[in-house]
């Protein structure tokens, strides 16, 4: 592909987001080695049959410090990938900037001086409405 790409769209390839494409792969690529690693795996938590809310906590939780994508990848592994999981990574997404890296990317993009700073103050309270919104609407 990159082959291709080099022959008929040279330009593309030097203006490619080459950081962010690296940062992309080996997330996946880590995480999934990560995942395999027995020590990786008794070290995690155990989930199985925990509570609805434990479960939107801890992927509200995780999603902060490892982004959404990832913290899918890690609790579907540990709990049922049903419907509270995918709250919780979604609603994860929100608060701040590692959430989902969909954040991440757009204000990269942005270049915007302060705009980390006013993300945060519309994204955390905004991150606790959704938070209490699911706990709610789980019942």
């Amino acid at each position: 592909v990159v082959g291709t790409l080099s022959w008929y769209h040279p330009t593309l390839l030097k203006t490619a987001d080459w950081p962010l494409i690296l940062i992309f792969t080996l997330m996946f690529y880590d995480l999934n080695l990560l995942m395999l690693a027995p020590g990786f795996q008794a070290a995690l938590p155990d989930m199985r049959g925990a509570s609805q809310t434990r479960i939107l906590v801890t992927g509200i939780l995780e999603s902060q410090i490892i982004s959404n994508v990832p913290a899918t990848i890690v609790l579907s592994r540990q709990c049922p990938p049903d419907q509270v999981l995918a709250w919780a990574v979604n609603v994860g997404g929100f608060g701040v900037i590692t959430g989902s890296l969909a954040n991440f990317i757009a204000l990269r993009l942005s270049r915007e001086p302060g705009l980390v700073w006013k993300f945060h103050a519309y994204s955390l309270p905004f991150l606790v409405l959704a938070s209490l919104t699911a706990w709610w609407l789980m019942g």
